[in-house]
């Protein structure tokens, strides 16, 4: 008897302990291991030849509906890098360029249904029978100089956001025609495949899923306000990001991974992104934050300075983390000391990353802009949630960020390559959120069917039906979420 009671009671223990831990790690964040209602795909990643005639590398989404129902889906392509305005050395320009305007921090959506348990695939570089590609968003294409091997190849980058969405006719403040609501749908699962056709090589990762939190399954989580809807990654409304990253790094120049009569030499692609993000299309511009980066080595000695602006997502080669050439790059072998390292990532506001100074000069107040550095030269002056046209002063702020870190294996003397990548891990809590424009039901002079297609102009998708995936069951076996 004395014994049961003890191993009730040392079962009641662990029991409040596990609860007390499950509570303690706050089940209500983002994951990179279950299945959502929002998904995020941090790196997605086209190359060209340098003429833009072969293409090198593409990205490969893969996306799964975990649910014998059909659903509706929202898909957003945000292109990573900045607007670059077209740059002349002598008139006539167009005999004379020496940067070719590149669009930047643009996006465009589509809309599509999967079927009940449909699996699909998208190339960003082709599209699929569903969506169009992102080459959308380089119309001057294709893509850009390739930061990381100049003129040798171009390049198209940036990150992509899927959300269940659900076409609600008596949504309120739409004069009755209805809206595409994000709804509950905890079956959304998604990874990511990069093949570098040039290399050989191919790696993957994936998806980031956010679980909504709130209302039945199937139903509405938000309506439209102002005719815009309102993302709420809190815990509430879909799973909360972390606070800060940590990537677990080799320093650039290691080498550390040598052996079998091969040298292995180490540099690390770092990609990171506010969740944040404003996709009106007369939004309040993109996130501008800092990354701070604590960086400790395999003797426990801690680095500090390392940091870099980065405005809406931003992907850099860790030798080429510099901040300033008075801050050494941690980084980096020779700064590091030791072959591992762990860095801290944090996005924070701070001075040294806003768009814009003010000081006076003879009494008179000027503005010294540094956002055509940060947010290229025609983004918006303004920050988000913002009323109108807002202060330059102090635009960059503290936000939550996700990413992925990719391996560069250089193999010498044989010339090989190879990647490897992952998720990088999160800890703590930070909200974010998205702001989009509502897609309203179309009135009666509109084209647009009223089963809640959207038409090919406003959304660039190709707006197929099909009744794939129609199969005839006994039973209907439901899966958890």
């Amino acid at each position: 008897m004395i014994r049961k009671s003890f191993v009730l009671s040392l079962v009641g223990a662990i029991s409040m302990a596990l609860a007390g831990s499950a509570q303690a790690q706050s089940p209500n964040r983002v994951s990179a291991s279950q299945k959502g209602s929002l998904l995020m795909f941090s790196k997605v990643e086209i190359k060209w030849s340098a003429d833009g005639s072969t293409l090198l590398q593409d990205t490969f989404v893969d996306i799964s509906n975990d649910y014998p129902a059909d659903v509706d889906v929202q898909a957003y392509f945000i292109n990573g890098d900045l607007e670059l305005e077209q740059r002349c050395s002598g008139e006539p320009c167009e005999d004379n360029i020496i940067q070719e305007f590149e669009p930047g921090w643009n996006t465009a959506d589509c809309k599509f249904t999967l079927t009940g348990d449909q699996p699909h695939f998208w190339s960003a570089a082709n599209g699929s029978d569903l969506c169009q590609s992102f080459v959308v968003l380089d119309t001057e294409g294709p893509g850009r100089p390739d930061p990381e091997t100049g003129m040798a190849s171009r390049i198209l980058r940036g990150y992509v956001i899927f959300w269940a969405v659900k076409f609600v006719p008596e949504a309120p403040n739409t004069e009755g025609l209805g809206a595409f609501l994000p709804i509950r749908w905890n079956h959304l699962k998604g990874d990511a495949v990069i093949i570098n056709y040039a290399n050989g090589t191919a790696w993957e990762y994936n998806a980031w899923a956010f679980q909504a939190r709130m209302g039945a399954h199937g139903q509405p989580i938000e309506q439209v306000t102002d005719g815009h809807i309102h993302l709420s990654l809190n815990g509430t409304m879909y799973d909360t990001p972390f606070d800060t990253l940590l990537l677990d790094f080799y320093g650039t120049g290691s080498t550390a991974l040598s052996g079998g009569d091969q040298t292995v030499m180490t540099d690390t692609d770092l990609t990171v992104h506010a969740v944040s993000a404003d996709l009106r299309q007369d939004g309040c511009g993109p996130v501008l934050t800092k990354i701070e980066a604590e960086i400790w080595n395999e003797f426990e000695t801690k680095f500090s300075g390392t940091r870099r602006c980065i405005c809406c997502w931003d992907q850099t080669m860790l030798s080429n983390w510099v901040r300033s050439v008075a801050i050494p790059n941690h980084f980096k072998r020779s700064a590091l000391r030791t072959d591992k390292g762990k860095a801290r990532l944090d996005g924070i506001a701070s001075d040294e990353c806003d768009r814009g100074t003010e000081v006076v000069v003879n009494g008179d107040s000027d503005r010294i802009s540094g956002y055509e550095l940060y947010c290229g030269p025609t983004a918006a002056n303004k920050r988000r949630n913002c009323d109108a046209v807002a202060s330059l002063n102090n635009e960059s702020e503290d936000a939550a960020i996700l990413g992925l870190a990719t391996k560069f294996l250089a193999f010498s003397p044989s010339g090989d390559q190879a990647t490897a990548g992952m998720n990088l891990v999160g800890a703590g809590e930070e909200s974010a959120e998205i702001w989009v424009d509502a897609q309203i039901g179309p009135d009666e002079l509109n084209t647009t069917d009223r089963d809640g297609r959207t038409d090919v102009k406003s959304s660039g998708a190709k707006g197929v039906s099909t009744d794939r995936g129609a199969t005839i069951r006994d039973t209907v076996e439901v899966p958890a979420e």
